[in-house]
Order: C-alpha cells, then structure tokens, then sequence
C-alpha cells in the first residue's frame, strides 16, 4: 500500500463537477448515517481511524489504520464504508469533511473519467481511496451525502449524529494495538437485531450508557 504523501487543504480542480446522482440534500424516510475520520498524536505517534455510526450513536464499523495517513484519506474511508453498509437500501450520510463532501459531489466521477488523471496531467491524490469511492458509490439504491457543520452547539439530530462519529472516531485513535501488525477496530452487529447493543462506549460518559439498557 502506497504511504500518504504531502498534506493539503483543497481537492485538485478538473473540467467537470458530478456526483454520479448522490443527492446533496437530504432524502426523506430514509436510514441515516454518520461518519468522520481523524488523526491523532499520542505520544508524538500518529494514530489514524474512521467511524461509521447511526443516529443513535451506534458504531456500525470502526477501525485505525496502519501507517501515517491523513484524516483525509479516512474521511473518504468512513464515506466509502457506509456507502458500501446501505447497499440495497436509501439512505441520508452525513460529514463534516469539506475535502469528502467535495470530492463525492464535484470531482470523483470526472475523475474517473478522466482515469484518475487531474487536469494538470498528475495522478489524483488519494487515487485507490477515490477509486474504493466510485465503486461503492453505486452501492446504495439511493443517497445523499451531506455537510454537516463541525465542532458546533448541538442543536440538531444531525449534529448529535455528527457528534457520536466525532467522538467514536476520537476513541478509536487513543486505543492501543495489542501487538505489532494488530489493527483496533470496531465492527458491530448489524443494526436491525434488537438483542445488541452494539456500542463502542468509550464514546459515550455513564449517563449515556444508562439510557442503552
């Protein structure tokens, strides 16, 4: 797997802007998921992880990941996975992430069209994390994909749901590998099973896991 190379803070510009039909704003009746990605120091080792939660704060899929990537790279991550979770099914999927949002809505599909070749000639940054993208973007039967503002005054289910992916993700980062190679992560039981609880309550203080039992 090829290492994360230089950081940056916009996505390389191209001719085209299309999303491949994901909708901006929200559907309506539909299953709803939040994801984030995050990367943090712990005693000067960066620790890259993505999360995937529902509204209710369930992690439905969770991991770090190996080596020095950017949050970037697992904010496109924790995208692609829900895609890939609502397969078959409509759903609402909201991030905070400019660089993700942008990418889905404006650039992956003329990229891919353009064999993930930017319009000044170099190879798109990210290129297989976009890739992953545009495959499990068909996933679903219908999505949309929605910017949420972070780090806010929670005032909106949906900037709970943010909230939960944010801190998941968090705890994700400050948990230790049991042994060199090992990867933390957090897969739960699919969520239509009402007999689990499916939770990563690191995330969450007493009081919240009061109101899980």
């Amino acid at each position: 797997m090829v290492q994360e190379g230089t950081e940056h803070n916009c996505v390389e510009e191209v001719d085209e802007s299309e999303s491949g039909g994901i909708a901006e704003e929200p559907l309506g009746d539909v299953w709803e998921l939040f994801v984030d990605g995050s990367r943090k120091y712990h005693e000067g080792v960066p620790r890259t992880a993505w999360a995937v939660v529902n509204k209710t704060g369930t992690v439905l899929r969770g991991s770090q990941i190996p080596g020095t990537w950017s949050a970037q790279v697992a904010e496109l991550i924790a995208l692609t996975e829900a895609l890939r979770l609502a397969a078959g099914k409509r759903v609402n999927i909201y991030t905070d992430s400019g660089y993700a949002f942008g990418v889905i809505h404006d650039y992956m599909v003329a990229w891919a069209r353009r064999g993930y070749i930017t319009s000044s000639g170099g190879h798109v940054q990210h290129e297989q994390h976009i890739q992953d993208l545009v495959e499990d973007a068909r996933a679903p039967a219908e999505a949309a994909v929605i910017k949420v503002a972070a780090h806010k005054k929670i005032q909106t289910p949906q900037q709970q749901g943010n909230d939960y992916a944010d801190r998941a993700t968090k705890a994700l980062t400050e948990q230790i590998p049991e042994g060199p190679g090992e990867v933390v992560s957090a897969i739960a039981a699919p969520e239509s099973d009402p007999g689990s609880m499916g939770r990563l309550q690191a995330t969450a203080g007493e009081e919240e896991k009061e109101e899980w039992k």
